[in-house]
């Protein structure tokens, strides 16, 4: 199984900021919800043989807290292509409806575009499975690698599609192929 979480929340998060490339750690609020996120994960049974991770310090600190929960004693392997997709000019913009209209269709400069962030995604997500074919493997990244990777599977999916902080979508790796078994699991709202 593949494991894709999305990181815990930051201030950036909090005030509607598009970080993208921008390096900016958890928020307070945002530990403490991939603490119970993690306990989650552990008391549900997901088995966890490898953590990989984005580079940013979102995505990593958000990695280490689900390391020290599950009781995971393994080094995180940090994975480039798992870095959140490069917004350019609309980086550091508070989000608006116009604004991610512009970035639904490509309209900023510098920007990654659409097209490249499910090719990218889907492909990093597709070699890690590849490499650890009898794993599981927990990957905690961000809302447009984890849309890439859904939309690269699946059309119906959406970049304009709501991803939590700290939500969990569920592959499975069977022929050579990425399945969705669950998309967009909130776990720190779920009753166990």
């Amino acid at each position: 199984m593949i494991y894709l979480l999305r990181h815990a929340q930051t201030l950036n998060n909090l005030n509607r900021i598009i970080q993208g490339r921008i390096d900016f750690p958890l928020s307070e609020r945002g530990k403490e919800y991939i603490k119970v996120v993690g306990s989650k994960f552990k008391k549900k049974g997901y088995k966890v043989d490898l953590i990989y991770s984005s580079p940013l310090k979102r995505a990593y600190e958000s990695a280490l807290i689900i390391k020290d929960s599950i009781g995971y004693n393994k080094n995180i392997i940090i994975y480039d292509n798992l870095i959140e997709r490069e917004f350019g000019e609309a980086e550091g913009l508070t989000l608006s409806k116009e604004i991610y209209d512009r970035i639904l269709k490509d309209d900023f400069k510098g920007m990654e575009k659409c097209e490249e962030v499910v090719k990218r995604g889907y492909n990093a997500v597709l070699d890690i499975a590849r490499q650890n074919k009898d794993k599981n493997v927990l990957i905690v990244c961000h809302s447009h690698v984890i849309k890439g990777v859904l939309i690269g599977i699946d059309k119906t999916y959406k970049f304009s599609d709501t991803l939590e902080n700290c939500s969990l979508t569920i592959l499975d790796y069977v022929n050579d192929s990425l399945k969705i078994v669950e998309a967009n699991k909130e776990l720190y709202y779920e009753d166990i």
